[in-house]
């Protein structure tokens, strides 16, 4: 049966769903890297009770809310350290669906071929029962899981926003996707956090070079196209 690693990038996050993505988690991966944006809360702890974390640490460099790219890079050594088969790169808000979590190893075992798998992403907005369905909300597909090769050179996109959460050369090869759905819990959240968070990143990329302006204003519409979720 294929390795699966992986590796967590977290801050804070004892309050959210930490202990929902590391159970759920545990049920398909071999190992866990984790790398901790020096939390002030549990949260290091709580990751750290967890019997397949290899490598958890502390930040040593720039934190997320700085540059993204820097602690991504610093995450990713540390995941290469554990000689990785195959790696998976999923936030702490974020959960495989019931599907992926029970057949996620059989579809590295089957697929053998391929060096990298997408997954659909599914933005739950305002709580945890309802997906948004407008504009670019309507749940797109990204690669979050890879076939590490230590003869490769990876390197990452250096933004100081939406670097990406695994190497951009990965996409170089040929990829697959898995038919597995993302839980991202970011934005199952009131309207006045999702207000800080659109704030943050007008902050961040006031032009809109990095994403599109559109999208960052999208976030506090009052109206969006939402759906009930059906795992």
């Amino acid at each position: 049966m294929p390795k699966l690693t992986m590796m967590l990038l977290m801050k804070n996050e004892e309050r959210h769903f930490l202990r929902e993505m590391l159970d759920s988690a545990s049920k398909y991966c071999d190992n866990f890297v984790i790398l901790d944006d020096n939390s002030t809360d549990n949260s290091f702890e709580i990751a750290k009770s967890y019997k397949n974390v290899e490598i958890i640490k502390k930040v040593s460099g720039e934190s997320f809310i700085i540059n993204e790219s820097r602690p991504r890079y610093e995450l990713f050594n540390l995941t290469m350290q554990t000689n990785p088969e195959y790696i998976i790169a999923l936030d702490a808000d974020e959960i495989l669906d019931k599907n992926g979590e029970k057949n996620i190893k059989k579809l590295l075992e089957t697929n053998s071929v391929y060096d990298w798998f997408s997954f659909e992403f599914n933005h739950f907005w305002w709580d945890t029962k309802h997906i948004r369905m407008d504009g670019y909300w309507n749940p797109p597909k990204g690669p979050r899981m890879f076939r590490y090769d230590k003869n490769v050179n990876y390197n990452w996109r250096n933004t100081v926003l939406h670097c990406g959460s695994i190497p951009q050369d990965v996409l170089q090869k040929q990829g697959i996707y898995s038919g597995f759905r993302i839980k991202h819990y970011g934005y199952a959240k009131s309207p006045t956090e999702i207000k800080a968070k659109q704030d943050f990143y007008l902050e961040k990329d006031p032009q809109g070079k990095l994403c599109f302006m559109s999208h960052y204003l999208s976030m506090t519409d009052k109206n969006p196209v939402l759906k009930e979720w059906k795992e």
